[in-house]
């Protein structure tokens, strides 16, 4: 016994080489770095100044003369108050309308680009109008919420005779371990029936994402008998 422990010991002593990464996987990790980032949306954007362009009436201002206040934050470094272009932000926005808050953006400010996930965008109630977004530095593992999307609903004799999901969740909140965060989640609703619950385990979660809410009693929606189509019909 004692042998044994002195052995396992001067194994635990004895050097390790780290793995190495030859020629070939190293350009190859170069190529798809260089893939994401010329493929990366971008922003142009500018940095605000604290004594002229802060406080409701100078923000009022800028979005006049077609800024949008808001301000980066995160990765362990201090806030800065940055505007960014109207019709660019809004092209975005119109481009991706599920998926703006979860996409990584170059916000490009002079000779400096920032790698930033959109924030807290507030848009005008009645108009549209973006009043003000945020943006978070991105790094691995940067929190964002993804939102649902159904599929093989075909697939489910209870949803062809006219059942449905009421959902309860839109979104599912995961860790981004890379930039390509997918728009959406699908949701398998293969062979549902009325009164099942659809949780966690239907999802089809990548890889490249871990789920942040790992509580086993988590509830996307349940399948409810059919829609009433009028008066006295159907069933609830």
């Amino acid at each position: 016994m004692a042998m044994r422990s002195t052995l396992a010991m001067g194994r635990s002593m004895m050097p390790v080489r780290p793995p190495t990464v030859t020629r070939l996987q190293d350009s190859r990790l170069l190529s798809a770095a260089t893939d994401m980032a010329a493929t990366r949306p971008s922003l142009a954007g500018e940095r605000r100044c604290a004594e002229t362009e802060e406080g409701s009436k100078q923000c009022r201002r800028l979005r006049q003369s077609g800024w949008v206040p808001g301000i980066i934050y995160g990765a362990g470094q201090r806030d800065e108050l940055v505007k960014v272009n109207t019709k660019e932000l809004m092209r975005q926005i119109r481009a991706r309308p599920v998926s703006f808050e979860n996409c990584v953006f170059d916000l490009v400010m002079g000779d400096q680009t920032h790698k930033v996930v959109p924030r807290q965008a507030q848009l005008h109630p009645v108009t549209d109008e973006v009043l003000s977004v945020n943006f978070l530095r991105f790094s691995e593992g940067t929190a964002v919420s993804i939102p649902f999307r159904y599929v093989n609903e075909e697939a489910s004799s209870a949803l062809k005779r006219g059942s449905y999901v009421l959902q309860v969740t839109n979104y599912l909140k995961v860790a981004a371990m890379d930039e390509d965060i997918p728009a959406e989640l699908e949701v398998d609703l293969t062979g549902v029936e009325p009164k099942d619950v659809i949780r966690l385990s239907r999802v089809n979660v990548p890889s490249n994402v871990k789920v942040l809410d790992t509580d086993p009693n988590f509830v996307i929606g349940t399948v409810v008998g059919v829609r009433v189509s009028g008066k006295g019909r159907g069933r609830a």
